[in-house]
């Protein structure tokens, strides 16, 4: 089971590994060469990885506490994400 758990890790820290580098990529780019379309394009992008990384970073906790790497959070209250023009609620898994 505990197997399992660290394998889920490592899947979603190589997904933030590369979120991390398209960020990177997009933040590169040079906003005199871009449209309007292309900068709200890559604007729209670099916030929804934002937010998805917050998941990925929500269940590498849960996942952490359970394999005894880290304390559990006092609370684990739903979070508001937003990417600027859309607003999501998210509520975080507690661990077991």
């Amino acid at each position: 089971m505990s197997e399992q758990k660290i394998d889920e890790m490592i899947k979603i820290l190589r997904s933030l590994k590369a979120d991390i580098k398209k960020v990177k990529k997009l933040s590169d780019k040079n906003f005199t060469e871009m449209t309007q379309r292309q900068i709200s394009n890559r604007n729209a992008e670099v916030g929804f990885i934002g937010m998805s990384r917050i998941k990925k970073e929500h269940e590498l906790h849960a996942l952490a506490v359970e394999l005894n790497f880290s304390p559990r959070r006092k609370s684990y209250e739903e979070v508001h994400l937003t990417d600027g023009w859309q607003h999501y609620k998210y509520k975080p898994r507690e661990p077991n």
